[in-house]
């Protein structure tokens, strides 16, 4: 039985990851690998997500921006969430939270 599967997000910024993630989405870094650190896993509400750095990928000009999902969130109460990081300065619009909403 599953219980759990965890994404693996590339980045070229462990630490600047970790940061974002802390202090703006609210996840606590779980550990880091290496120093200076090329993997790094995250996690809130019981969920991880796991770094690693590598280059970006290269952009595949055949995909429509709305195809360039990574993971998607099952999430109780979109409005608090929203609200919440929405404060903190994350970065996150309405209009991405609201997608997410309307595909739900």
């Amino acid at each position: 039985m599953i219980r759990q599967i965890a994404p693996q997000f590339f980045t070229t910024d462990i630490p600047g990851t970790l940061a974002y993630y802390k202090d703006k989405l609210g996840f606590e870094c779980v550990g880091t690998w290496q120093d200076p650190p090329v993997y790094a896993i995250v996690a809130r509400d019981q969920h991880a997500i796991h770094f690693r750095c590598a280059e970006p990928p290269i952009a595949n000009p055949d995909k429509y921006p709305d195809e360039l999902l990574d993971a998607y969130l099952f999430i109780e109460d979109a409005d608090a969430l929203y609200a919440g990081v929405r404060s903190s300065g994350s970065g996150i619009h309405a209009r991405t939270c609201q997608h997410a909403m309307e595909l739900a």
